[in-house]
């Protein structure tokens, strides 16, 4: 099964904007415009099909990473939904973001790890 990025109308899916969040929101975020590069080099290993792939296949990715999503990642979703009044898509966004943290494909940094490709 392939995923898609964008629906019928061309915007973003909300497992596309899953996707970005966890690989350039939160890296954002966390390292600034460098996004991490020089302390961690590129971590742009796992695809959209892959990270997806995984969350489908619903095993625990990395045990060490797994966890509730935190707080943060709650508020902030809360704020994006009263801004663009869309809270079905931001609940679809964030219930899959929710699965990558529980299944630990999120590192504590708030970037989807680069090393569970071979489990996927």
């Amino acid at each position: 099964m392939s995923f898609a990025a964008v629906d019928t109308n061309r915007r973003f899916t909300p497992e596309f904007a899953a996707y970005t969040k966890a690989t350039l929101v939160n890296r954002f975020k966390a390292y600034g415009g460098d996004m991490g590069i020089t302390t961690h080099g590129n971590r742009d290993r796992v695809s959209f099909d892959t990270f997806m792939k995984a969350i489908q296949k619903d095993q625990v990715i990395n045990q060490k990473y797994s966890r509730d999503i935190p707080n943060y990642e709650i508020q902030s979703s809360g704020i994006n939904a009263k801004l663009n009044g869309n809270y079905e898509f931001e609940n679809k966004k964030m219930s899959i973001v929710e699965r990558a943290y529980e299944l630990g494909m999120i590192g504590y940094d708030g970037v989807l790890i680069p090393s569970f490709m071979e489990k996927a």
